[in-house]
């Protein structure tokens, strides 16, 4: 990499270059290896949990945008809930579209849930959604419709992160 940037006549010695070309190889990699579409929608009306795949959409600004702000965050505050809010800050409202195509075990795993629940036979009153470590909430918007029909009963959304729970 470093003939590549002494052939297009840039700095070397100062980091900056460096982080950008990988951060923007990065990206690169990022959408060539975005999720494929999987069509497991719980497609039976009568299912008591049902599972709809939530895929926030993505560009390559909106992947720009978080990759700067991970990378060149002022992390201010003296203790860690201020430090962790300050790193989220500026990146919560593109968390999801950014970390979405990371989690590929996430829809498999939420596709397990709604499973699990469907074949128990206890499952018909009071079904409480408890998510610890939330983040924005996004496991619950695979949910979406179960809660718009009264299924889930209650939703109790957990995170540290301040800023990623004004998103949820």
């Amino acid at each position: 990499m470093s003939t590549i940037l002494k052939k297009l006549d840039i700095d070397i010695s100062s980091p900056l270059p460096l982080i950008l070309v990988a951060g923007l190889s990065l990206v690169v990699y990022l959408k060539m290896t975005m999720t494929k579409k999987e069509d497991n929608d719980d497609d039976d009306p009568n299912a008591f949990l049902k599972y709809q795949r939530y895929e926030p959409t993505a560009t390559f600004w909106s992947d720009f945008q978080v990759i700067k702000a991970m990378w060149f965050a002022k992390i201010t505050g003296t203790d860690l809930q201020d430090r962790l809010d300050s790193f989220y800050e500026d990146q919560a409202d593109l968390y999801d579209s950014y970390r979405f195509r990371m989690l590929h075990g996430r829809p498999k795993m939420l596709r397990g849930v709604a499973k699990h629940v469907n074949n128990n036979e206890n499952k018909k009153k009071d079904f409480v959604w408890v998510d610890l470590a939330c983040g924005t909430g996004a496991n619950t918007e695979n949910f979406g419709r179960s809660i718009r029909d009264g299924n889930i009963t209650k939703v109790y959304l957990v995170d540290l992160c301040r800023p990623l729970c004004q998103v949820a």
